[in-house]
């Protein structure tokens, strides 16, 4: 028997997200001052690096900003939800994306072996916390089940 959760806990709950991209971040940073462990014997991968910093940060940026119009049009209880908003027209998780990108820029501008595995990591975690977003949107109860269900059917989880 699946536990109901309240939708304010369910609000709740996604608002760690972020703060579990920093603590892991950060965590992973600490482990590489004590046990540093490059990903390549050679430089020249910062420029990578800061294309996937810019590009992370833009999605996750715009991922923001069309998640709080959807999120107001699901609250408001609005009979017709358009999901197709901004990066979500493309795919259904942008702004874990975006911290995913971000994880792996910092990973490749400072070298770190330990930042990419804990981006990889990241990315697993971000993934359980979407699809029991997606089952809650999809749940009969959900009164944007309807629309939330057509968009999954034409919009990719991640690409």
């Amino acid at each position: 028997m699946t536990k109901h959760i309240h939708t304010n806990e369910r609000a709740h709950m996604y608002t760690y997200v972020p703060s579990l991209f920093i603590v892991t971040i950060v965590g992973s940073l600490i482990f590489d001052v004590f046990f540093p462990y490059p990903i390549f014997a050679t430089g020249g991968v910062v420029e990578i690096g800061l294309g996937l910093l810019l590009a992370g940060t833009f999605l996750l940026y715009t991922a923001r900003r069309s998640a709080e119009k959807i999120r107001h049009a699901v609250r408001s209880g609005e009979s017709e939800v358009n999901f197709f908003v901004g990066p979500y027209a493309y795919v259904r998780h942008p702004g874990y994306i975006g911290m995913v990108c971000i994880g792996v820029a910092f990973s490749f501008i400072l070298n770190s072996l330990s930042i990419f595995v804990a981006s990889v990591c990241f990315y697993f975690i971000a993934r359980w916390f979407a699809i029991q977003e997606e089952k809650h949107l999809s749940h009969e109860n959900s009164h944007v089940r309807h629309e939330y269900v057509g968009y999954t059917k034409k919009v990719k989880r991640y690409f």
